[in-house]
């Protein structure tokens, strides 16, 4: 299941999957996986009231309901309250938020804007995070950079918004790995933890796009020499037939760019992952009988432990 075959598997249909899924929901194969068990030792946020907010009002692919329900388990297993967010962003809406998370916003339904979010939106997250807000902000390969770059903008940072791929012996994979050896895990209290059972030695995405590190910001997965991005399904055909004919590839270098990172704003924080599979376990089916595992669920990667830290330091935990 580890081969490049299975790679590009889980970018056609990552692919097939962005593009219908909020047209026809019942075609969508990544699924929560319900097998996953979170594994806390010691609970962080016991006690504390500290509440998490899930957007689920900006059509999102990823709620705490679904897709991202691990995600939402693994919260509530360090003690902290999750609620999903239905209701758009403005001050009173985000009163009584301790950390917002929004992963994967798509435009309208009706398609009555391009956008996700509105300016006034993007305005009223700006000025809570700046006034002491936790932000953890999550957008994958296309089409989720385009539907949130207005909101990106007042961060000051651009997504890349293509699907981001790195050669390996055997192929092109868009499931990248982030480790300490090659240095693209960065040094910050998230990949650093409170100790060395806490330190992050890997973390893998599973196909995202690449982010611009914006000023002040802290990269902690840095994408590889050799990283490009593909602007859609046929440029990546190409690459991989460019690849086996040994020819240049056409897509952009993106070396130098990151899939996430850190920031201080203001008197706030933000986070920002170019990838959302990697903070949630899921299956993807592939038809056939066949299916993979991808994010939290593989105990051979620190996926869990990089999802705990992140929130831990969001709220000033780390």
């Amino acid at each position: 299941m580890e081969s490049v075959t299975i790679d590009r598997r889980l970018f056609l249909l990552a692919a097939a999957v962005s593009a219908v899924s909020t047209a026809y929901p019942s075609l969508a194969q990544q699924q929560a996986d319900k097998s996953y068990k979170p594994k806390v030792d010691a609970p962080v946020f016991q006690g504390s009231g500290k509440v998490v907010v899930i957007d689920e009002a900006h059509n999102n692919f990823h709620t705490a309901t679904g897709r991202y329900e691990p995600f939402a388990n693994l919260l509530r297993a360090d003690g902290l309250i999750v609620k999903p967010g239905v209701v758009k962003f403005d001050e009173n809406a985000l009163t009584g938020i301790d950390a917002l998370v929004i992963a994967n916003a798509l435009p309208p339904r009706d398609r009555s804007s391009d956008t996700a979010f509105t300016l006034e939106e993007c305005a009223a997250l700006e000025a809570w995070v700046r006034s002491g807000g936790a932000l953890w902000l999550v957008a994958d390969h296309a089409p989720f950079g385009a539907a949130t770059q207005n909101l990106a903008n007042v961060f000051g940072f651009q997504m890349g918004d293509g699907w981001v791929y790195e050669p390996t012996s055997g192929g092109l994979t868009t499931q990248i790995e982030f480790d300490r050896k090659s240095g693209a895990l960065g040094n910050h209290p998230i990949t650093n933890g409170l100790n060395a059972k806490e330190a992050i030695k890997k973390v893998k995405s599973f196909s995202g796009q690449s982010l611009t590190l914006p000023p002040g910001g802290v990269a902690l997965l840095s994408l590889g020499a050799g990283a490009r991005e593909a602007r859609s399904n046929k440029d990546l055909s190409d690459a991989e037939m460019a690849f086996k004919k040994r020819q240049a590839p056409m897509d952009a270098a993106v070396a130098g760019r990151v899939q996430g990172f850190a920031l201080e704003h203001g008197a706030g924080r933000l986070v920002v992952l170019g990838e959302a599979a990697m903070i949630t376990a899921q299956r993807v089916n592939f038809g056939n009988g066949q299916s993979q595992t991808v994010g939290m669920g593989l105990r051979s990667i620190d996926n869990e432990q990089f999802a705990l830290n992140i929130s831990r330091w969001l709220l000033r935990a780390l």
